[in-house]
């Protein structure tokens, strides 16, 4: 059984960061990202070295929902992104698969745009298959910049709960080993990992024509099963799996109000991690919001475990 998602957009998005610039903090670093093992680049064609695709190590408990990022290092624009990812879906249900939120954030500011965006899993067989066109017309200025190094793509995905302590491997599909033809097609045939660059025009038949196969330098990827340990996403304070206004909200609903705003999870509210719960935490993530800047605390955008020990504790996120 294949599923398939499209969503079609040619819109912008409305800022609010100038309503809270008289009262957030300076920027606190430039953005990070997590990168995965390297290993060689498949033999399916020279890949083009300044285009790559990575996803990092993710861990999460059995039953719990984890967000994976697709990350792209582009040392060229491009106007073109899909990728094809080989995973056990006996362990893993696909519960969505989405742009990133840096993605969003880049379209905001691109007047007159159509951008596409789709994707397909097929449980049975154990893949999934997106597909992000910044801009049809492949202008340059109008897709992902160059020396682009973050997220693309979010993928949603649930660990079951009979899940087995261990390794699930998150594995980009190469030409030569792949189980299935793929529904991204050319006429030179399946499409697996590909990316375009600006400059010529093209439409939704042909969007995979003049394509470029980027290096795939991380090959298998894993997310650890590691039991129930307190995994949470720090700054989710109202453990909802996602960062928003909502957050920094329900941190000083807290911290006013105490006892009748009860917090689900201790540690994510603790936003810098400094081992407290105080004003400068919903300070952090208005910042990581509005100003488009992200303390190192927040920048891996994904469910883990704390590495720093501290009295708070984290039983029912």
């Amino acid at each position: 059984m294949v599923t398939i998602q499209r969503i079609t957009m040619n819109r912008r998005f409305p800022t609010t960061a100038a309503l809270l610039a008289l009262f957030l903090a300076p920027a606190l670093g430039p953005r990070l990202w997590a990168a995965g093992p390297g290993l060689p680049d498949p033999p399916q064609g020279p890949p083009s070295r300044t285009v790559s695709m990575d996803i990092p190590h993710v861990e999460g408990a059995p039953g719990s929902r984890v967000d994976v990022p697709v990350h792209v290092v582009a040392e060229e624009s491009l106007s073109m992104v899909a990728v094809s990812i080989e995973l056990d879906t006996s362990i893993l249900d696909v519960v969505d698969v989405r742009p990133a939120l840096d993605v969003e954030g880049l379209l905001q500011g691109i007047k007159g745009i159509d951008w596409d965006f789709e994707w397909f899993v097929n449980k049975e067989e154990g893949w999934l298959q997106a597909s992000l066109v910044f801009d049809f017309k492949a202008r340059e200025g109008a897709g992902l910049p160059a020396g682009w190094r973050q997220g693309v793509l979010m993928l949603s995905l649930v660990i079951l709960p009979e899940a087995a302590e261990g390794t699930l491997p998150l594995v980009f599909t190469r030409a030569e080993g792949a189980r299935f033809r793929g529904l991204f097609n050319n006429s030179l045939g399946p499409v697996y990992n590909a990316v375009r660059g600006h400059g010529k025009p093209f439409s939704f038949n042909d969007k995979f024509e003049d394509n470029v196969d980027p290096g795939l330098d991380d090959g298998a990827l894993v997310v650890q099963i590691i039991g129930d340990i307190g995994i949470f996403l720090r700054g989710d304070a109202n453990g909802d799996l996602g960062l928003d206004i909502s957050d920094p909200i329900t941190i000083l609903d807290f911290l006013f109000l105490g006892a009748n705003a009860p917090l689900p999870c201790e540690d994510a509210a603790d936003a810098n991690d400094d081992g407290g719960i105080d004003v400068s935490d919903p300070i952090s993530v208005l910042i990581f919001l509005f100003l488009g800047t992200e303390p190192s605390t927040l920048a891996l955008k994904v469910p883990a475990r704390d590495e720093t020990p501290d009295e708070l504790g984290c039983a029912n996120y």
